[in-house]
């Protein structure tokens, strides 16, 4: 095609267009911008050349570009190549001669034990197209027939000769289809593989390769002796393949191949692990079962408190305030109508107490949500009766969270004592309330711009001191934080995990 193409020690390949005059590297972006390339060979469309241990064939109009690795064994620092007549490359190394076969790719390798001087061929090496190959080094020059060299025969097939384990021979089994196969318990997790190539021209210098398979991603390399090593392997089923090459890297006809299967112990058995899913599934059904009747019993508990009080002492108390009316308007005695009067403010009360009560054990109103609305109602009734501008600020997410039922009658009643406090001992114009909830912490703040009052002086009544006590048992802080002329401020935190509650309704679903 007009081209040229250069091999440079530090560049690499290189390539001239003689119709553009511009140079290029075609193997930068594979191969990298800089490698060591003795020599290229230009033949029928393509480009040889041998670096990095690899033997590449560039198609001179595409571009692409196709590889072969030099087998591990083999692979020494090349020094150059040539190509002969009948389809090989013959590569020099500083361990020996390579031919490569371009038609099935495969290497055989020459050393000093096949005729060579030297196996440090540090010279060079050409074809002078009469169908010979000469070598030249400093004090020498070899000549050669590929042909000839070529002659020697395949190697006969590889065989595994021995297994052992635990510094054992292990009897190796072979069925009906001719495959061998060894099975041991799982003790037994540690082997040796033996394994040879009935080559007699030059033994000394065969090649042996070996994979385990489940443990190998590829075929290692074990050196001039088949024998290797595997230790510590899991229970379960491997496949042991041997391969050999001999001396000139000719690989042998088949491999040979044994199974091994490591049986696991009782406990990692499918059956073992079956009845224990099947038990443990059986345990946390027995669990859920047991928790899903106690949370019942606990629901229908609830449910007939709530329905007797309402029921029996709601109804009561109804009729000692109707009586009590009824007493007051037909006698109008002073001092009756006073006791008259008493008793119908506590039975008000008492119902007031009652209602509270029956609220806070009430199942339905578990949610922070209820609880707030009902804190609502009863401030905005207090606070229109005083004329007092209120506003209630709450978080959306913190509606959500569902309170335990000792909690919710603690803080509503702790809130009921605040706003009671407020409504009659603050002479306040506007309370302010705000609820929030952040890392499981609920904090509600009840703040007003009423007169206040002094801490150190002050005589605490029943209300703050149960307050007080509610809190601890929620083991909450309650802060009341007031001064004369500067309103009161009383902040409950309690924690509270976020959590779902049992619906007992979904059982009806």
């Amino acid at each position: 095609q007009g081209n040229i193409w250069f091999a440079d020690l530090d560049e690499g390949l290189i390539r001239y267009d003689y119709s553009s005059g511009v140079f290029s590297k075609p193997a930068e972006k594979i191969i990298g911008p800089k490698f060591a390339l003795q020599n290229v060979a230009v033949e029928n469309g393509y480009v040889w050349f041998v670096a990095r241990g690899r033997v590449y064939r560039m198609n001179t109009v595409s571009m692409q570009l196709e590889e072969w690795p030099i087998p591990v064994a083999f692979n020494k620092m090349t020094t150059g190549f040539c190509a002969d007549q009948s389809g090989h490359l013959w590569i020099t190394t500083i361990n020996g001669l390579l031919c490569f076969d371009k038609l099935t790719h495969s290497f055989k390798r020459f050393t000093n034990n096949d005729g060579l001087l030297n196996n440090n061929l540090e010279g060079t090496i050409f074809s002078p197209g009469n169908g010979r190959i000469i070598y030249a080094a400093d004090n020498y020059v070899t000549e050669f027939d590929p042909s000839e060299v070529l002659q020697s025969s395949l190697p006969s097939q590889v065989l595994i000769t021995g297994i052992s384990s635990q510094n054992k021979p292990v009897p190796i089994e072979t069925d009906a289809h001719g495959q061998k196969k060894v099975r041991l318990n799982y003790t037994y997790n540690n082997f040796s593989f033996s394994w040879a190539l009935p080559n007699y021209s030059n033994p000394l210098q065969n090649e042996y390769y070996c994979r385990l398979q489940g443990v190998d991603k590829d075929w290692k390399y074990v050196g001039n002796k088949g024998e290797a090593q595997y230790a510590s392997l899991q229970p379960g089923t491997y496949v042991f393949n041997a391969r050999a090459a001999a001396g000139s890297g000719a690989i042998s006809k088949s491999d040979d191949e044994i199974t091994i299967v490591i049986d696991p112990p009782f406990w990692k058995s499918w059956w073992f692990i079956a009845v224990v899913a099947v038990l443990i599934i059986a345990a946390i059904y027995t669990i859920f079962r047991v928790r899903l009747q106690q949370v019942l019993r606990m629901e229908r508990l609830r449910m007939k408190i709530s329905s007797d009080l309402h029921d029996d002492i709601g109804s009561t108390l109804s009729s000692i305030s109707i009586l009590s009316e009824m007493v007051l308007r037909e006698n109008n005695a002073g001092q009756s109508d006073e006791m008259v009067a008493e008793i119908k403010d506590n039975s008000l009360s008492l119902m007031e107490k009652m209602d509270d009560i029956v609220w806070s054990i009430n199942p339905k109103n578990d949610s922070l949500e209820n609880l707030l609305l009902r804190i609502k109602h009863f401030g905005s009734a207090l606070f229109e009766a005083k004329d007092i501008d209120y506003s209630m600020s709450i978080q959306d997410h913190v509606k959500k969270i569902r309170l335990p039922m000792e909690y919710r009658q603690h803080i509503y009643l702790i809130l009921k004592e605040a706003i009671n406090n407020l409504v009659k001992y603050a002479g306040a114009s506007r309370c302010i309330i705000t609820v929030s909830y952040h890392d499981d912490l609920l904090e509600v703040d009840v703040r007003d711009d009423g007169r206040g009052f002094n801490m150190a002086d002050q005589h605490y009544g029943n209300g703050i001191l149960s307050m007080q006590n509610r809190a601890q048992l929620m083991r909450a802080r309650l802060i009341v934080d007031t001064e004369p002329g500067r309103g009161t401020r009383v902040t409950l935190r309690v924690k509270i995990k976020r959590h779902r509650t049992w619906d007992p309704s979904r059982l009806r679903t």
